[in-house]
């Protein structure tokens, strides 16, 4: 199965509400140092995430084949064209 769409999908989901959420904060902030912080924080989290998620997918994705001893693309080359 293919997630690549899906998880580029949901990491441009997470960055646009991280900045969403961060422009609220910024523009009306919380006067209880502790909310603001939190808010703060949770939305950097969210942009960071939203940003990281494809690079640690393709990262794990390309272990895993490591470890099978196939590439990611080679496997689904190999399936395709392989006369029997």
């Amino acid at each position: 199965m293919n997630t690549k769409p899906l998880v580029y999908v949901l990491s441009a989901v997470a960055v646009v509400l991280g900045l969403l959420f961060l422009i609220s904060t910024i523009s009306a902030p919380s006067l209880d140092t502790t909310i603001f912080a939190r808010d703060l924080v949770t939305s950097i989290l969210a942009i960071v995430l939203g940003i990281a998620a494809p690079f640690l997918i393709k990262r794990f994705r390309s272990e895993e084949a490591e470890e099978a001893g196939t590439s990611v693309y080679t496997h689904a080359e190999d399936t395709r064209y392989r006369r029997e």
